[in-house]
């Protein structure tokens, strides 16, 4: 008897995730056009993963220096195999730190298989 599920395993699985969460301000507090910046990071993941998607959501987190900080973020996301995680994720955290810098952020959130991590 088949199984109807039996049809995936003749598919390509990519079975983890990458997302770069870019927010929409600088220095914590103050609101910016990052669509430039959204647009590098997904031609990064790209590049790297073969294609991403993003999507907008509400993000908030507490500062110790501003309080309750609620901004739109923008989730950058791909999906690849254990492989082209293992050979990119340096390059992934690499590109985080660049943007932590570039948009004066306290931290930018990775989150990699389900699991965030704070850059």
């Amino acid at each position: 008897m088949t199984h109807k599920l039996d049809t995936l395993s003749n598919l390509i699985k990519l079975g983890c995730t990458v997302r770069i969460y870019v927010p929409s301000t600088t220095a914590a507090t103050q609101t910016t056009d990052t669509s430039a910046i959204v647009d590098e990071t997904l031609d990064f993941l790209s590049s790297r993963f073969g294609g991403a998607t993003s999507y907008t959501a509400l993000g908030c987190w507490k500062s110790p220096e501003h309080g309750l900080i609620k901004e739109m973020v923008t989730i950058c996301e791909s999906h690849t195999d254990s492989r082209g995680l293992e050979a990119n994720v340096e390059a992934v955290v690499e590109r985080a730190e660049a943007l932590k810098v570039e948009l004066s952020q306290e931290a930018i959130a990775i989150e990699v298989n389900g699991s965030m991590y704070f850059v």
